[in-house]
């Protein structure tokens, strides 16, 4: 079977920030994360290079590879929450506004 995988999203929380995969994964991929003050004290103990933060990457700032894979290794900040939670109560209003 041959899977084909571009981006992981790496998310979790504890006291090592970056077990929601193995070691060699991250190894083998461009590590990418959400803030690099977080980042320096939760992901001190990951041996992997970070290439740079998710930011960077939609000023443009930081070129995502063209080939390989990349770990988005997020640090669980308050302001993804409030995000993501407001999209699901939009789309929750949507429809409920469409009588579904």
């Amino acid at each position: 079977m041959y899977i084909l995988m571009h981006q992981l999203s790496a998310i979790g929380a504890g006291l090592q920030h970056h077990t929601e995969l193995a070691q060699d994964i991250y190894d083998e991929c461009s590590v990418f994360i959400d803030y690099w003050n977080g980042a320096k004290a939760e992901l001190a103990t990951l041996k992997s290079t970070i290439v740079g933060e998710v930011g960077e990457v939609v000023l443009k700032q930081k070129v995502v590879p063209s080939s390989g894979i990349t770990v988005f290794q997020s640090l669980g900040m308050a302001v993804e929450d409030a995000a993501i939670g407001k999209l699901f109560y939009s789309k929750y209003m949507e429809q409920l506004n469409k009588g579904h």
